[in-house]
């Protein structure tokens, strides 16, 4: 499977949504917001987001590759992303807490370490 990375850019707010909408639908447990509350918002919420933060995406045949859990981890990590920072417990769903992951990746050729010193790897 080929995957491509892109930023999205304010053209892309439905997309975003829509993908958004996927991810909290599949993994709730996986993110700080309610879908009921991203429902809920406009679309021009999104457009707002992605003119205002730098947001990059994983694609596949022009879908969002992986969702949000372990094996997206993996298939990030498989294309040169490392953890840059974990967040321990950042999210509680359902009386369980979460640990929160950011990804990295060096486009400078830099290694890209993860903070324990390992670099990326595929598990």
């Amino acid at each position: 499977m080929s995957i491509a990375i892109r930023q999205l850019g304010c053209e892309d707010a439905e997309f975003y949504r829509a993908v958004r909408l996927e991810t909290l639908t599949k993994s709730p447990e996986a993110f700080g917001d309610a879908l009921e509350d991203a429902r809920a918002r406009p679309l021009e919420a999104f457009s707002a987001i992605l003119g205002s933060a730098t947001i990059f995406l994983a694609e596949s045949r022009g879908e969002a590759a992986g969702t949000a859990n372990s094996d997206a981890l993996s298939r990030y990590r498989r294309h040169g992303f490392s953890i840059s920072g974990p967040e321990p417990r950042a999210l509680c769903h359902e009386g369980r807490h979460i640990d929160e992951h950011a990804m990295v990746m060096m486009l400078d050729g830099g290694s890209g370490a993860e903070p324990s010193g390992r670099g990326p790897s595929a598990t």
